[in-house]
């Protein structure tokens, strides 16, 4: 079976379990959301309502062309005419992402990281505190903080 055909179908399992309001995990590649997030962790995604989601929380997505999916941290909602878009970044990012990302294209939000040693739950308060500071870090510019994790 080719490589990016097993990918698409373990992609739509995990989407279909976090429908159904299952907590999924993948695993991290790739360094835009570092220092909070990197490569040899793991996260865990929960399905969520569009209307909950705000500024600051860390989301992953799939745009409709590719089989890739990203985990980026919101940094702007955008509301005209009843509909949601989402302005994204990844924290190591200079930029943010372009275009902006549609409900339809968010798979759900990240609850949990799991580090080599310990796990962050981004609903706590020592998770809720530390994510915050990750994003303010984050959109003021200062992105190469390895030294944290």
């Amino acid at each position: 079976m080719e490589e990016a055909l097993l990918s698409t179908i373990v992609i739509d399992c995990r989407r279909e379990a976090i429908k159904k309001g299952l907590k999924v995990w993948f695993p991290v590649k790739g360094r835009s959301m570092t220092p909070l997030i990197r490569g040899k962790d793991r996260i865990a995604i929960m399905d969520c309502s569009i209307n909950r989601l705000k500024p600051g929380d860390m989301i992953i997505f799939q745009r409709e062309a590719s089989d890739r999916i990203i985990a980026h941290r919101i940094i702007k909602i955008i509301k005209e005419n009843g509909a949601h878009s989402f302005i994204t970044k990844g924290d190591s990012a200079l930029n943010r992402d372009r275009p902006a990302i549609l409900p339809d294209m968010v798979l759900g939000k990240i609850i949990e990281i799991q580090k080599p040693c310990f796990k962050i739950y981004i609903d706590s308060l020592p998770g809720k505190i530390l994510n915050t500071f990750i994003l303010m870090l984050s959109l003021s510019g200062i992105v190469c903080l390895g030294f944290l994790f």
